[in-house]
Order: structure tokens, then C-alpha cells, then sequence
């Protein structure tokens, strides 16, 4: 997928959550806006999971796990839109397992996100 909407990834753990204006899908000759915005932060949805009944996220915090909750408007499959609960820059971690826990210590490896 492309659009220019995150500068770098991380693979367990995580991605920074970045400002995007809008979220693009190239299919052949098309292109398609399924929808746009400004100041929009969006993180991989593989970075999401069930905490309680609300959505929760880990941050990369000195190399430690943090909880945030976290607020999810829009899902376009491969990346979801967040309006609280992270801040543009923080890194999340995707894919987290039952083995990532807060205040547990992860080691991130960020490598480019296409």
C-alpha cells in the first residue's frame, strides 16, 4: 500500500505513529482515496489488541513497554486511524503477542516501512 503514510517500521517492536493526510490505495492504473484528513495519526492495525472493552496499543518507552488505550476511528484493514491516546513520533509495537506485557523490556528494531 502506498500514500505516504509512515516514515518507518518496526517488526515486534514497533512502528512510530506518524501524521498523514490521507490514506491512498494503487490498484494497476487506479487510484483509490478511500478517505482523507488533516493531523490524522495512524499506526498499523497489528499493533491493536482487546485490552478490557477498549483498544490498547504498546509504546516503546525507553525500552520498556507501555499501555496506552486508545481511541479507533477508521480501519482500512492494514492501517487504523487513532484521534487519542498517542502522540505523532511514538513508536508502537506491532504484533505484540502474549508475551509483550507493561513494564516489560523490549529491544526495537525499526527497519523501513513500505
Amino acid at each position: 500500500m502506498a500514500g505516504g503514510i509512515v516514515s518507518g517500521g518496526l517488526h515486534v517492536p514497533g512502528l512510530p505513529a506518524v501524521i498523514a493526510s490521507s490514506v491512498t490505495i494503487i490498484n494497476a492504473t487506479r487510484c483509490f482515496i478511500l478517505w482523507e484528513g488533516d493531523d490524522v495519526v495512524q499506526i498499523p492495525t497489528s499493533a491493536l489488541f482487546r485490552h478490557r472493552d477498549r483498544w490498547g496499543v504498546f509504546v516503546a518507552d525507553q525500552g520498556r513497554a507501555r499501555l496506552r488505550l486508545v481511541e479507533v476511528v477508521r480501519r482500512s484493514g492494514l492501517w487504523t486511524q487513532i484521534t487519542m491516546g498517542l502522540e505523532t513520533g511514538e513508536i508502537v509495537v506491532t504484533h505484540p503477542g502474549d508475551r509483550v506485557h507493561d513494564p516489560g523490556r523490549i529491544a526495537a528494531e525499526i527497519r523501513p516501512y513500505a
